[in-house]
């Protein structure tokens, strides 16, 4: 009965949690939710591990993921990190329109966190809100230079036709590798890529694109 021995038990190798009578971390630390609803770090981890998950997969565990936060936002409301996760949460499950009230709730407590803010492009991306992506994604490009938010303004400036704007921030995330597991590195590879065979298919030559546009 002690939602803390649960926490801590779930930072063990997996290898050892059938020794507990436990499959995997979600299942320790959601009883680790059931004790002590308000368990911010427990709840974190949770949805760190869900994210990881297929959870739309399994409604029941869906639903119970929506729970476990509404309790938790019912003796916390002001948490804005944990609305920022539910609403990652709610565009997992493809209800956007929930997404979207809720990002905004997280926003109007702190809409300063990076996090969030990197929350709220993506989401208003997924929503091909594509203008007020492109805000949050200048935002926190000016915020602290995120590195990821360069592939997502590459995209948007592409959805909304800015060529030469999106083979800039495609080439800056390229140049700005952080290593061979680098998962965006090789999106904005590809996304150039993409976009370079595009333009050549309709006869626009790339480096005089880019000679015009300096």
């Amino acid at each position: 009965y002690n939602a803390r021995a649960y926490f801590l038990l779930s930072f063990l190798h997996p290898s050892r949690y059938p020794a507990y009578g436990f499959n995997d971390r979600r299942e320790l630390l959601d009883h680790a939710l059931a004790l002590d609803p308000a368990y911010e770090a427990a709840l974190l981890r949770y949805m760190e591990k869900i994210g990881s998950e297929n959870v739309t997969a399994k409604r029941a565990l869906y639903d119970l993921s929506i729970d476990r936060c509404m309790a938790y936002l019912d003796i916390k409301p002001f948490d804005a990190i944990v609305w920022s996760e539910l609403a990652g949460l709610y565009l997992l499950g493809k209800n956007y329109q929930q997404a979207e009230i809720t990002i905004q709730k997280a926003l109007s407590l702190d809409n300063q966190n990076p996090d969030i803010v990197y929350n709220a492009g993506i989401i208003f991306y997924r929503l091909t809100d594509y203008p007020s992506a492109l805000e949050y994604f200048n935002r926190l490009i000016a915020m602290n230079n995120t590195l990821d938010a360069y592939l997502y303004r590459a995209m948007i400036h592409r959805h909304l036709g800015d060529t030469l704007a999106a083979i800039t921030d495609f080439r800056y995330r390229i140049r700005n590798k952080t290593g061979d597991g680098d998962r965006y590195y090789k999106e904005a590879l590809k996304g150039l890529n993409r976009l370079i065979n595009e333009l050549d298919e309709r006869g626009v030559d790339v480096n005089a694109l880019e000679t015009a546009g300096q």
